[in-house]
């Protein structure tokens, strides 16, 4: 059994420390993620939240073919997603309160194993209760306050790592509680708790597919710790955990084959790859400098590659000292095992689009904090204040350089200059803010950060797209259709590409070629919405209202939630002489964006038709307020006005349509009919 620690000063830690220690870890963690709470949507925040229509209702959770879809489903993230979005839609507020709510339950989680552990058979009684509380509460704040974190914790998207992180530990707990009330003879209530791990396991596989090394984490806490006093494992255990592991990873490469994301590199070049980022891993867990987004990381096509094989020496190193070092301390072990268990599926055979992410030790940092808190405290030669002093420094160190790193995710500008500075040859930062300048609108800035871009990395296609989208929303169609084609040349199969492309042969009043790049864009992404949308304005242009009508609705149908595609199928509607339905679409675009002047200047069309003059230029005052060079509202305006007989306020907007468009068809047609009166 435990020791009693002797009464002393701060005893009544030890008496509450069950309270007191959650108590720390939600303070100084909500500390430390305190300037996070307005960090703006980043990146995948784009389309995981924003502009993802399966998170306005529950409705899609409700259907079985949701949760049908395994190994790789992340429904339950989702689904938390939603809940969000259903309290305070875009409010980013709520979102990183939740991410830190998971984070902070991952922490507590991970004192309660440490603890846990110090209970278990083999090491029972061999620490006292002063050594196995400071060891466990340093082992959870270093996890919680290491600034790497930051990529799990403030990057929303990034809470599918930290949510199945979390019920990862809490099936750990669950487990390492049962065994323990097990072997205590009280089997009613151990059965309660692998129900409950069984469960927490489920929850996790519906957040992302890292837990899936649980079983194995399960059998390294089963040989490490629950051997009996004569250093024998329960095999049946053992197996029983092997077993599922067995066919789990049977079932995986069943149903999905070997997996695999969009990556020029084979299983092998990736895992060579990997034995360097592992031992980058290992430098950022302990000197966490230089954290970014993307890095420009090189790759490793031979296992003989000088420094490959020098990440391979450490790594082996490492789990032969775990290995060796298993029955006199093997808390360390487990920390070093559980540190390269949970990287498994994304650091090892499985070749993914990106080699490197912070996120991916997200749960890795737990080992790396067991490890930290035991050395110092079992081997440093200092009085126990001092110890503290000093484990405390580290974890002060950690929540302040965290709290810097949040800064950096303020905004995109913020995130991808960031990125830029520190990593001055990587050309996908410059990409990044460039389209963030695009989006805002600032075509210089956008178009400075394509051209560094493009600089920096010739075969680089994103920068070419994103610029051709740049130039054809600056008017010069055929460069925009050069900078094109050169990225579908890199990537013919990517949708993106394809419908930029096609908005560039659009200006270029090329709409044989641009409806054919729009389908082909389609063709590689049947569910393309935008592309959808484009391809239903080309319809009209040519004439094809019918087949517009069916490309409008069916955007609407993958997005209902995008003003412009509703304000789209109105003016189909309207050309139809639907204009009872298209009214309604009018309105639904107002009330989704209740600054698009399209819109409003189309609802304003729609009165004028009726001959409701008076609320129809009160629409175009709207209209041209939002917009002051939108010429048709002043022609539209002009219209109404010459109808209420105000022909001098109808000249003045005759005057100032013509000047923002020379060319302006209806304008000039109705200039002659306005000078006979």
């Amino acid at each position: 059994m435990p020791k009693k620690v002797k009464k002393n000063p701060s005893s009544f830690f030890y008496k509450y420390y069950k309270v007191v220690v959650p108590a720390i870890i939600v303070t100084v963690t909500a500390i430390a993620y305190s300037n996070s709470f307005d960090c703006s949507f980043q990146l995948d925040d784009n389309h995981v939240v924003k502009n993802n229509p399966r998170i306005e209702s529950f409705d899609h959770f409700t259907k079985l073919s949701t949760w049908k879809r395994l190994p790789f489903n992340r429904s339950f993230a989702y689904l938390t997603v939603a809940a969000n979005y259903a309290i305070h839609g875009y409010d980013v507020w709520g979102y990183h309160f939740v991410n830190l709510l998971i984070h902070i339950i991952a922490a507590i989680a991970a004192f309660f194993i440490i603890l846990k552990l110090f209970d278990a058979p083999f090491i029972c009684g061999k620490y006292d209760l002063n050594f196995r509380v400071l060891v466990a509460l340093f082992s959870s704040l270093l996890f919680a306050l290491h600034p790497v974190q930051t990529q799990a914790v403030t990057y929303i998207t990034q809470r599918m790592a930290s949510l199945a992180a979390m019920f990862y530990f809490l099936a750990m707990l669950s487990y390492i509680s049962g065994r323990l009330n097990y072997i205590a003879g009280n089997s009613g209530k151990s059965s309660v708790q692998f129900i409950l791990c069984m469960l927490a396991f489920a929850f996790g596989a519906y957040s992302k597919a890292t837990i899936y090394t649980l079983p194995l984490t399960l059998v390294c806490v089963e040989l490490l710790f629950f051997r009996d006093e004569r250093g024998l494992v329960n095999k049946r255990y053992v197996q029983a955990l092997l077993g599922v592991l067995l066919i789990f990873s049977i079932l995986f490469l069943t149903l999905k084959g070997f997996p695999r994301q969009k990556s020029e590199l084979d299983p092998f070049q990736y895992f060579f790859t990997q034995l360097n980022v592992i031992v980058t891993y290992l430098r950022m867990s302990v000197l966490p400098y230089g954290l970014r987004l993307f890095y420009q990381y090189p790759v490793s096509f031979s296992p003989f590659e000088l420094r490959t094989m020098l990440s391979g020496v450490i790594i082996i190193s490492l789990i032969i000292s775990a290995t060796v070092s298993r029955k006199k301390y093997p808390l360390i072990s487990f920390g070093i095992f559980f540190y390269f268990i949970t990287q498994i599926i994304e650091s090892s055979f499985f070749p993914l689009k990106y080699v490197i992410f912070e996120y991916r030790i997200y749960p890795a940092l737990l080992g790396y904090g067991v490890i930290v808190s035991f050395i110092i405290y079992k081997f440093v030669n200092l009085n126990t204040s001092y110890k503290i002093a000093a484990l405390s420094l580290i974890v002060l160190t950690y929540g302040f350089f965290t709290y810097q790193r949040n800064f950096d995710w303020k905004d995109p500008l913020t995130l991808w200059t960031d990125n830029a500075a520190k990593e001055p040859t990587n050309p996908e930062p410059y990409n990044h803010a460039g389209s963030f300048y695009l989006l805002e609108g600032n075509y210089k800035n956008a178009l400075t950060y394509f051209n560094k871009s493009i600089t920096l990395d010739s075969t680089y296609a994103e920068p070419y797209s994103h610029k051709s989208a740049l130039l054809a929303k600056s008017g010069k169609p055929l460069d925009a259709i050069a900078f094109g084609k050169k990225a579908v040349n890199f990537e013919p199969d990517n949708p993106l590409f394809r419908n930029n492309l096609g908005y560039a042969y659009k200006v270029a009043n090329d709409m044989i070629r641009s409806k054919n790049e729009f389908k082909a864009a389609i063709e590689i992404e049947p569910d393309y919405d935008q592309a959808w949308e484009n391809l239903s304005v080309i319809y009209q242009n040519i004439g094809q209202l019918d087949s517009a009508l069916i490309a409008a609705q069916r955007s609407i149908k993958l997005n209902p939630r995008i003003s412009k595609y509703y304000n789209n199928r109105g003016n189909i509607l309207y050309a139809l002489k639907k204009y009872s339905e298209a009214e309604n679409d009018f309105r639904k675009a107002v009330e989704l964006e209740p600054r698009n002047h399209l819109a409003i200047n189309n609802l304003g069309i729609i009165y004028s038709s009726r001959g409701e003059f008076d609320k129809a230029i009160r629409l175009f005052n709207e209209a041209i307020s939002l917009n002051q060079y939108y010429a048709d509202a002043y022609f539209n305006r002009c219209y109404a006005l010459y109808n209420t007989g105000k022909l001098k306020l109808a000249r003045n907007d005759l005057r100032s349509c013509l000047q923002l468009n020379p060319n302006h068809y209806r304008a000039n047609l109705f200039k002659k009919t306005l000078s006979q009166n």
